[in-house]
């Protein structure tokens, strides 16, 4: 296994740079080495946990795994990661991101898309819990590079084009808000697809329908 902890610049919210920093960490990294691409994950504490949920809803095609340990999920859409394992570890009594409204919250909503999403609570625990440990659990997982159901959200202050696994979002109808793909393999091989703002999408198909 190869760990690396990246130093992101503005990582208290995980903003613009910090974002670029570590996505340049992972390319360095993975250019460098014999990375098995379906056994990257991401794990962060606090700051360092939304900034793995962010990055894992941005590019859920990217990690096999992700745990968020004192985090939540913010400013993203949790249905872009129903193809990933997510865990939350959390304190039962941390005052800083409290767990009913970040872990335990974020969990239930993600359930309601199908995402495997575990909580860990720790009792009498604050903001400050076991940050590692996790590894052997990590690597019992492995990506899924072409699931059959996908869901593919820009963000609202972001009208780039998008991809998450086989959907591209290229171009929306009003830049000034948020678009939406939903794409399912339905039985015989068909697809499908339900949009919201969206004027132009790809869909790259041929793996999965096979």
């Amino acid at each position: 296994c190869i760990q690396v902890r990246i130093n992101g610049r503005q990582y208290g919210w995980y903003d613009t740079l910090a974002i670029r920093d570590t996505w340049q960490v992972i390319g360095d990294v993975t250019s460098r080495y014999a990375i098995d691409r379906d056994r990257i994950y991401m794990t962060g504490y606090s700051a360092g946990g939304y900034g793995t949920l962010i990055l894992g809803a941005s590019n859920p095609q990217e990690f096999a795994a992700l745990v968020a340990v004192s985090g939540g999920i913010r400013g993203k859409h949790p249905e872009t990661m129903k193809n990933q394992d997510v865990l939350f570890v959390h304190g039962t009594s941390d005052p800083n991101v409290p767990p009913g409204r970040n872990a335990a919250m974020d969990a239930l909503e993600m359930w309601g898309f199908g995402t495997p999403a575990r909580v860990l609570m720790v009792p009498a625990s604050g903001h400050g819990v076991v940050l590692s440990g996790f590894e052997d659990y990590l690597l019992r997982f492995k990506r899924n590079a072409m699931p059959e159901s996908v869901a593919c959200f820009t963000d609202l202050w972001n009208p780039e084009p998008l991809r998450n696994y086989w959907v591209s979002i290229v171009a929306l109808e009003d830049p000034h808000d948020a678009g939406a793909v939903r794409a399912d393999v339905v039985a015989g091989g068909g697809l499908r697809v339900q949009t919201a703002n969206v004027t132009e999408a790809a869909l790259d198909v041929a793996d999965v329908v096979r």
